[in-house]
């Protein structure tokens, strides 16, 4: 997680559960706010940190965001924190801050620049996935 001086400080939880002569180590996590890769029982990286900060930073905004420029870059900023491949997410919690500071002065967001996981083909309406 990123502490208050916008300092990465990686969490290590663990849940002891102790049954009669044998001590079991799990993993402990809430759902909700988990990478796919926790979920799945991978190593955790920088960017396990960066998923559960996308989604607890949809969840607290989830209900406040209105509509216009600011919505689609906060929508960007949470997109490219909570990408399915832990590689296509922000490569560190200051990129991240970055990005969210050049939302709250009202510039460019760098994720609104980046991949956005679907092309639109033909001017059509409907959108096509893109395979990383």
């Amino acid at each position: 997680m990123v502490n208050g001086e916008a300092e990465a400080k990686l969490l290590i939880s663990v849940e002891l559960t102790i049954f009669p002569l044998a001590v079991t180590l799990e993993r402990a996590l809430t759902p909700e706010f988990a990478s796919p890769e926790q979920l799945r029982g991978e190593p955790q990286t920088v960017a396990t940190d960066i998923y559960s900060l996308g989604a607890v930073l949809k969840k607290v905004t989830a209900e406040r965001i209105a509509s216009g420029e600011q919505s689609k870059d906060l929508e960007a900023i949470i997109g490219m924190a909570t990408r399915e491949e832990a590689r296509d997410r922000y490569s560190s919690a200051d990129v991240l801050a970055a990005d969210l500071r050049a939302l709250l002065e009202h510039r460019v967001v760098e994720a609104r620049r980046g991949w956005t996981g679907r092309i639109n083909i033909f001017g059509g309406g409907d959108e096509l996935p893109l395979a990383a």
